[in-house]
């Protein structure tokens, strides 16, 4: 029977699917690759290669949806392993980052059966191609997500700002919450980015009033209870939580954020600095 949880590796690494063809040898049959005959491009090719960003998009999305999982599960408090397998062979590989070259990914969320990857380098508001990969282990599928969009200066990603949450009937809401930078004592704002619905939908507005330092997520969650929060969670400092509503709206343009203090007693020395503190942990 397999276990109700388990510890999940937060390195996800991608192999070569198990057709994938030796590398080719020196000699005649190495035309065109390193030490080999090359031939210039035609400008037909030239062309081809200055492709829109939703090209490259398109281009990404087909090889990414020919990707599998193969999750490894043990018991706690052993620690599971997830790998994605390369596409077979004779599926075309994308220019621009994506193929053989692509080694590993970054699981940065997980609710109930579903577990959220940054493929790759990818990391919010970074160059166009970047994308998420979720996994449904209740159906081993994978669905790919696209990375929220690149001009989102001068917001910034400040740690663990993804969070996911699993909904009735296989739906699920993703978030992912950008901090901008303020002067000393000016009011702190925030970009919210949510995934429902297959598109996403963006919400600016102020933060509390208590984050008024550099804020660092180390941890981020979903609860479901009366009410539907995403929680980000500072060691240092408190709970920034966003009340979805009791049915997961998104249509709201306020944010709906509140913060939770730590304990006077577990607050820590001004002498710990914030680097030295875990973050990003799923194991």
């Amino acid at each position: 029977m397999a276990p109700t949880c388990v510890l999940l590796d937060r390195t996800v690494t991608f192999r070569d699917h198990p057709l994938e063809p030796d590398p080719p040898l020196a000699g005649e049959g190495a035309a065109g690759v390193v030490g080999g005959t090359t031939r210039r491009q035609s400008s037909s090719e030239d062309s081809e290669l200055l492709l829109s960003v939703e090209a490259i998009e398109a281009e990404i999305a087909r090889y990414m949806r020919a990707t599998t999982p193969d999750l490894q599960v043990v018991d706690p408090p052993g620690v599971s392993c997830l790998t994605i397998v390369r596409p077979h062979p004779s599926h075309p590989i994308p220019k621009y980052g994506y193929g053989r070259n692509l080694e590993s990914g970054l699981a940065v969320a997980a609710d109930k059966n579903l577990v959220l990857i940054y493929v790759g380098s990818y990391r919010p508001i970074s160059s166009y191609g970047g994308c998420y990969l979720l996994l449904d282990t209740a159906s081993s599928s994978l669905s790919r997500i696209p990375g929220v969009h690149h001009k989102s200066a001068p917001y910034m990603c400040a740690g663990a700002g993804a969070v996911i949450m699993a909904r009735e009937g296989g739906a699920f809401v993703l978030a992912e919450l950008l901090f901008r930078l303020t002067p000393p004592g000016a009011p702190a704002s925030g970009k919210l980015w949510l995934w429902q619905s297959s598109e996403w939908v963006c919400k600016v507005g102020h933060l509390p009033a208590e984050l008024c330092y550099m804020w660092r997520l180390h941890t981020s969650f979903s609860v479901q209870s009366s009410r539907n929060l995403f929680c980000w969670v500072d060691l240092l400092h408190g709970l920034l939580l966003c009340d979805l509503g009791r049915h997961g709206e998104v249509d709201s343009t306020d944010l709906g954020m509140s913060f939770v203090p730590l304990p006077h007693w577990r607050t820590p020395p001004p002498a710990v600095e914030p680097a030295r503190l875990p973050h990003h942990g799923l194991r």
